[in-house]
């Protein structure tokens, strides 16, 4: 399985592209946390929630350079799928992932997609994903391959995928 936020789709450059947009006047250098900085100001905290929030956010990302080629590729040898967690403030986070699977990689994934705000129900090999613990309900029967992100690179007991150039190599030292 392979995850879209941070993995497929270069969710932080859409995300600091928004916030320059309709938020000039609040700058950070990097995302260093998954999940909305709790230490910066409320308003902050507010414009990054907004931007995250926005109509048509999810179906504006581009995809991260080599992904599409390699899921793919991937997907000649393996079965994959697309899993990710939709944005359940977002109204169009759903349909706008349904809209991005179908633009970038047709139909045939789009029918491959899994939206589920609890991945350790989907049954798989392995999950290729940025969060640094996914977590849920069950135990996951899959491996957890971590997608490198500055806001994971803390996380060091994990097998890491580091960029799509790395995929065969990684699988394979995953137990392929």
């Amino acid at each position: 399985m392979v995850d879209m936020d941070g993995v497929l789709v270069d969710w932080t450059a859409q995300f600091e592209s928004d916030l320059a947009r309709f938020y000039p006047e609040y700058k950070f250098d990097m995302l260093r946390e998954f999940s909305t900085p709790t230490h910066l100001s409320q308003e902050h905290q507010d414009a990054i929630n907004w931007v995250k929030t926005r109509i048509g956010f999810y179906k504006e990302m581009r995809p991260i350079p080599g992904a599409i080629d390699a899921v793919v590729e991937m997907a000649e040898q393996h079965d994959v799928w697309l899993c990710s967690s939709p944005e359940v403030l977002n109204a169009s986070c759903e349909s706008d992932k349904k809209t991005w699977v179908r633009l970038y990689m047709g139909d045939y994934w789009a029918n491959r997609l899994i939206l589920t705000k609890d991945k350790t129900m989907v049954r798989g090999d392995l999950l290729i994903d940025d969060r640094p613990d996914v977590g849920g309900i069950m135990e996951p029967e899959w491996e957890h391959i971590l997608f490198s992100q500055p806001y994971n690179d803390h996380v060091k007991d994990k097998i890491r995928l580091d960029g799509w150039t790395d995929w065969r190599s990684v699988m394979i030292g995953a137990g392929e």
